[in-house]
């Protein structure tokens, strides 16, 4: 159209029919740039986006015994091998595949929470153990009686059979005419004498300590729980 005008000399004309599309077309060029800033933006942006919406903190006082731990650098979650040293606070630091090394960081999420939940219930079990073991059970084995029959009677084994080690006390008494049992025996009262009483109850009294404690899930679903002693 803006070619017929300026054929019949009407210049006018021809300018206001090139005006719109120039405008159209500048238009269109600013609305790709801007769709291309906006995608370079979003492509250079999306890792820290991503780690942004993700709640990883510092860890607080105990956490790192319990509750997963992720690589300062790239977030990624350690495997329990990678962090047994740093649990047991025999390494200060964690280095990860990705180069970074540092305190590893945890995140605030539903595993984060069920961590800690069972670290609580387990660690409220042990507190009940230890202070169970902690006193003398009448009904069970008495830790000065066993290392006085170990002292004494040592030597045909009569602190074996009263601490329920009977296979080991008929060895003591076939092997009694030699100065083996005896000598080792002497050690053991020694032991016995220097042993905690929480000790002694742990390994010798262990049922009756199980017995006293009343964990919450044995009530309510009717199943035997299981607690280890380290």
């Amino acid at each position: 159209m803006a070619d017929t005008y300026d054929k019949h000399n009407k210049s006018p004309e021809a300018a206001n029919n090139i005006a719109p599309e120039t405008n159209s077309f500048s238009s269109s060029l600013d609305n790709a740039g801007s769709l291309s800033n906006k995608n370079n933006f979003s492509a250079s942006s999306s890792y820290d986006f991503l780690f942004q919406k993700e709640n990883f903190r510092a860890l607080s006082a105990h956490e790192h015994k319990y509750v997963p731990l992720y690589c300062v650098g790239c977030r990624r979650l350690f495997a329990e091998a990678e962090v047994y040293g740093f649990r047991r606070g025999m390494l200060h630091e964690i280095k990860c595949w990705c180069g970074a090394e540092g305190i590893p960081l945890a995140k605030q999420d539903a595993k984060h929470n069920l961590a800690l939940e069972k670290a609580k219930s387990t660690g409220g079990q042990r507190t009940k153990a230890v202070a169970a073991a902690s006193k003398v059970l009448p009904q069970g084995k008495n830790k000065t009686k066993a290392a006085l029959l170990a002292l004494f009677l040592g030597f045909i084994g009569i602190h074996k059979f009263y601490l329920g080690e009977r296979i080991t006390g008929v060895l003591y008494l076939l092997w009694c005419w030699t100065l083996i049992p005896f000598l080792i025996s002497l050690y053991e009262a020694f032991n016995l004498f220097q042993m905690s009483l929480v000790n002694f109850n742990m390994t010798y009294n262990i049922e009756i300590i199980l017995a006293q404690i009343e964990p919450q899930e044995e009530k309510s679903s009717g199943k035997a729980d299981v607690f280890t002693v380290q």
